[in-house]
């Protein structure tokens, strides 16, 4: 008999949302969709658009496909949430592509949360980049679902999960909820300046004055780029 691994029979369920837009203080959700996963199975677990009360701006609606007229009548968020609660009670560790953006939109609530954005970063470290849809074609992942909507969107992540999952065991990490949560939010290495007059550099060719100043003038840089910058400079005293 083959034994399992713990994360092979971990509970995980996915989530995906769709929004008016990208703050969680004034924007709303407008699809929500919810896959869950264990060991290499799939199924989706639900899925409906939601009327968020208030116009959709034209241009998410160029991002998502999602129009007023098409959540005209559909439930609010708070009739659906209930349905995703069950759910989420159900599961042991809460999953997204982006973790805190879709958690911004949804109420709190006690499960552990892994985002597939980090933990890509770490265990495939040679994708062309860590988009969810970019992710699917580089793992030829052969699925039905278009881009950019909750379900489809979820489905892609549940995938790429398994094959994450697969291949975080084979590179030796530790079997465990935690481990893999921890491993997942440890920073990733930067590769390239993502702005500034040397953006889309490599950071090796960045001139080290340059990173200096970058480290001790941009109060606001996400903790991945200054800890690669900051190895960066390591290297350069070496």
């Amino acid at each position: 008999m083959i034994s399992l691994s713990i994360l092979e029979q971990t509970k995980f369920l996915v989530i995906d949302t769709e929004t008016t837009g990208v703050d969680p203080n004034e924007d709303r959700v407008v699809e929500i969709a919810a896959i869950a996963v264990m060991g290499n199975k799939v199924k989706t677990a639900y899925h409906t658009l939601i009327n968020p009360q208030k116009p959709i701006p034209p241009e998410t609606s160029a991002i998502h496909g999602i129009a007023d007229w098409d959540v005209d009548g559909k439930p609010a968020f708070e009739e659906v949430w209930p349905s995703v609660q069950v759910l989420v009670d159900r599961a042991d560790v809460l999953v997204a592509h982006n973790a805190p953006f879709d958690r911004s939109f949804l109420p709190p609530c006690d499960k552990p949360w892994l985002d597939t954005l980090r933990l890509a970063h770490h265990v495939w470290p040679t994708a062309p980049n860590f988009q969810n849809q970019t992710l699917r074609y580089w793992r030829r992942l052969r699925l039905e679902g278009l881009a950019h909507s909750a379900d489809g969107d979820a489905l892609v992540t549940a995938y790429l999960l398994v094959y994450m999952i697969r291949d975080y065991l084979h590179q030796g990490h530790v079997d465990s909820i935690e481990e893999l949560i921890r491993y997942a939010e440890t920073p990733y290495v930067v590769r390239k300046m993502p702005f500034g007059k040397h953006g889309g550099k490599l950071l090796e060719e960045l001139p080290p004055d340059y990173v200096q100043w970058a480290l001790t003038t941009i109060r606001d840089m996400d903790k991945d780029l200054r800890w690669s910058l900051e190895k960066f400079i390591v290297s350069n005293t070496m």
